[in-house]
């Protein structure tokens, strides 16, 4: 995953002058990135420009647009990190369409050098430790396509770095935060609530000498306060009461519209903007319009953005107005908002896009069905309904026999409900619901779904440019609301997410000829197809499903699944129903589903057979490979998977013959546990080839890739036992022994004691279910059996020992 960053991620670095920690920060950037770039007047790095031994490129911001070839660019300060929190995430994220730049969460303690000048520190408990507690959050635009950069960066370099309202949207997975400064423990006079407290009321003031110029810094510890959701009660306590300042309340606001908080956001926000004293200024406006558009109060959302207006001239501003008009059918005025958008900002290619669409000849506003399948869901369909409400011209519920409260919910939210009996078949059942509705386009969405509240206005712009001659579908990302904990449903989460069909079609325009198909793991592609229907995928939105009672409704839908596996027409749906039955652990007969798949994904396919391959069963790993390969003869993934099937089974000149090409020329693209893989199967069968040398190269490159992989160092003891190496083999055997927690109650005098330690490991990776170390083991130990000990009688002995124990005995080393 991080190699692909490489191909289109740079970095680009403003240091101080002074160049403090600016090796730290290309340290931890070069993680992220082989390309970066520094903006520094430090005479030392300039004079190291790009001889620097750390391959750093120095520009000025003048040619950063010029140097740039990436398709993205990420700005840092020279006295920060990154910290990647889920690298899935954040390719998912940047490899969206439309979007120009991303905000990133910034921890800022840009102060922390300053505060600890001024007397009021030693009376803070916060500054302790440098930790989550010493830092403001904020979310600033760090991330921007390189046809913009050189904007960002005059921005970024002039301290203007565009804060969450300004982006379009949040980059997830990914933090930037400072280096530690100082770690001094103050000296705490009162408990802080209290000191806090005091500070508050004016009854303790500590502020800065005057002429320093730093007037701000005298209330500023309210500002630094930690943004957390259980400080919430405290915020509201302050703003009832009057107390504190802007900068108290703004980082906590944006912490709660990041987090989707937005009710709590304007409950805080009414009651500061009710009892703060003084005029009110642009970002707290900017705030207040952005809270009141996303719980739909729009006509007071339109207010506070043009009351941002006034004190700032901002194009966010007159191009939130413009979408919140859309949104309100008044086309002309968004016309106008828009337009003085894109004059203050040239760049806006999102506004641009909204006008090439509503300003066309013939456009009129779409209109929208949405249409939710239900039974027995009243926990759940008063959300699903909710989401949605303000955007659908109607919702139809189709209701397939419940028996609680689902009608009355559902009619009670505004929704038309129609009742349909149930035969075992979505299908079926979505198409009577298509059926009954009016809209240009209809939006599927099940009964335990919901349009996040954050994109929730991105789902109503998503409405307004759909295309008017209807010859479009889209597909919508689904994400989870809690994650599952069995390995089989954390592997099916995997193998979806690798699959662009996995993203289903739930917006598609209204015609006699669209319908769906298979009793279970419905799917409208055939027919959309059929109708020479374009799809594209919908990145303004996304739906969250969520997860409770899942194995409740998994377990209803069985007959369906049966009846759909003896009328099975496409690989998507024989993989769904394998995944399925993953599921519940039924693996035989998962396998009946993925036998059916013609020209399934290379990695998906990969994964499948290696889920097989870990539970021994060889034969049905083999047959999805070799399946695979006939569809997709060059696909690395099938070929290395291949190889650890003939790993197993002790196939090593296959191995030799199949890894050949791609190791030497292909694997350098591969992820790096799969080039990992390769290498080490590849090594492993020229050692057991008689080609020594070769094969001892190619273990050391998986060591390089991975070296805490337990079976590429078991590889190393093989290499080192064939190359007679004993000395390391035994220093080697003695860090596995210490790592697995193992204990040897026997003296190693010679090569039948080697032998017994093998045996030892051997039974420990056996029981601890670690198949592929347990088979390097035993190549190990048949290699000293057959070449080094006359007498295998005690070895024999000594396994017919351990395998009598139940469990291996250990905790210490002697």
């Amino acid at each position: 995953m991080k190699r692909k960053f490489r191909d289109f991620l740079s970095v680009c670095i403003f240091a101080a002058t002074d160049g403090k920690f600016v090796d730290e920060c290309m340290k931890h950037a070069a993680e992220l990135t082989d390309t970066i770039f520094l903006v520094c007047e430090n005479v030392e790095y300039q004079r190291r420009g790009v001889d620097s031994p750390s391959g750093i490129k120095m520009i000025s911001i003048e040619s950063l647009g010029e140097v740039l070839k990436k398709e993205w660019v990420l700005f840092l300060k020279g006295g920060e990190r990154i910290v990647v929190r889920d690298w899935g995430k954040m390719s998912e994220a940047l490899q969206g369409a439309r979007k120009k730049t991303f905000g990133v969460s910034v921890k800022d303690a840009s102060v922390v050098d300053l505060l600890k000048q001024y007397q009021f520190i030693s009376n803070l408990g916060q500054f302790q430790n440098i930790s989550d507690l010493a830092f403001t959050t904020n979310v600033e635009v760090r991330v921007a396509r390189k046809e913009i950069a050189g904007k960002i960066a005059r921005n970024f370099k002039d301290g203007e770095a565009f804060s969450l309202l300004n982006t379009d949207g949040i980059l997830p997975g990914i933090e930037v935060e400072p280096f530690p400064s100082f770690s001094a423990a103050p000296v705490i006079h009162d408990e802080p609530e209290i000191h806090d407290l005091k500070c508050l009321k004016g009854e303790i003031y500590y502020g800065p000498e005057p002429g320093e110029d730093v007037d701000e810094l005298s209330n500023a510890f309210n500002g630094f306060r930690v943004s957390r959701y259980e400080y919430l009660d405290g915020f509201m306590e302050s703003a009832r009461s009057g107390l504190g300042i802007d900068e108290m309340y703004v980082p906590m606001l944006n912490y709660l519209v990041k987090n989707g908080s937005f009710r709590e956001a304007k409950e805080l926000f009414d009651l500061w903007m009710t009892k703060r004293k003084g005029d009110a200024t642009a970002i707290l406006c900017t705030l207040g319009g952005m809270i009141y558009a996303h719980l739909w109060y729009l006509d007071d959302a339109v207010r506070f953005y043009k009351m941002a207006l006034e004190i700032h001239s901002d194009p966010l501003a007159y191009s939130s107005i413009g979408k919140l008009y859309l949104i309100n059918n008044d086309r002309d005025r968004a016309i106008d908002c828009l337009l003085k958008a894109i004059e203050m900002n040239p760049q806006a290619d999102g506004e641009k896009y909204i006008l090439s669409v509503i300003n066309k000849a013939g456009w009129r506003p779409p209109s929208l069905s949405v249409c939710i399948i239900a039974r027995d869901e009243e926990h759940n369909i008063a959300e699903a309904i909710e989401s949605v409400k303000f955007v659908a011209d109607e919702i139809i519920v189709v209701d397939t026999g419940s028996r609680d409260q689902t009608e009355k919910v559902a009619e009670t939210q505004g929704a038309k409900v129609i009742e349909k009996p149930w035969n075992d078949d979505f299908s079926e059942a979505r198409n009577y619901g298509i059926n009954a509705c009016g809209g240009d386009y209809i939006f599927m969405l099940d009964a335990d779904e919901a349009i996040d509240i954050r994109d929730r206005i991105g789902f109503a712009i998503f409405k307004y440019l759909l295309p008017v001659d209807k010859n479009t579908a889209f597909r919508t990302k689904i994400t989870a609301d809690a994650s599952h904990s069995s390995l089989s449903v954390s592997l099916m989460s995997k193998f979806q997410k690798q699959l662009a069909t996995q993203l289903p079609i739930r917006l598609f325009p209204r015609g006699k000829e669209i319908y769906y198909t298979d009793a279970a793991f419905e799917s409208i592609d055939a027919s959309l197809e059929n109708q020479t229907i374009l799809v594209e995928e919908a990145d303004l939105f996304k739906i969250t499903h969520r997860k409770d009672k899942e194995s409740w409704r998994d377990k209803r839908i069985v007959p369906a699944v049966q009846k759909t596996y003896h009328a099975l027409k496409n690989s998507n749906t024989a993989i769904n129903g394998g995944l399925y039955y993953l599921k519940f652990g039924d693996m035989e007969t998962a396998f009946q589903w993925f036998e059916k798949i013609n020209n399934g994904q290379p990695g998906l396919m990969s994964k499948i057979a290696s889920l097989y391959l870990s539970q021994n069963k060889y034969d049905s790993a083999n047959q999805i490979i070799r399946k695979s390969l006939e569809a997709f003869p060059d696909a690395s993934e099938l070929k290395i998977t291949q190889g650890a099937i003939y790993f197993m089974q002790d196939r090593y000149g296959e191995i030799v013959d199949l890894l050949y090409s791609t190791v030497d020329d292909e694997v350098a693209s591969l992820e790096t546990s799969l080039r990992g893989d390769a290498d080490f199967y590849f090594g492993m069968s020229l050692i057991e080839t008689d080609q020594i040398a070769l094969g001892i190269e190619h273990l050391a490159k998986a060591m390089e890739a991975n070296p805490h992989d337990l079976s590429y160092r078991m590889g190393g003891l093989f290499a080192f036992a064939r190359s007679e190496r004993w000395d390391s083999f035994l220093n080697i055997a003695g860090e596995v022994i210490e790592d697995e927690n193992l204990k040897i109650d026997f003296i190693i005098e010679d090569f039948s004691g080697i032998g017994r330690l093998m045996a030892l490991l051997l039974h420990h990776f056996s029981k601890s279910q670690q198949s592929r170390a347990a088979k390097v083991t035993e190549r190990i130990l048949s290699y000293i059996l057959r070449t080094k000990i006359s007498s295998v009688s005690e070895i024999e002995m000594y396994i017919d020992e351990l395998d009598r124990k139940p469990t291996v005995q250990g905790v210490t080393n002697e």
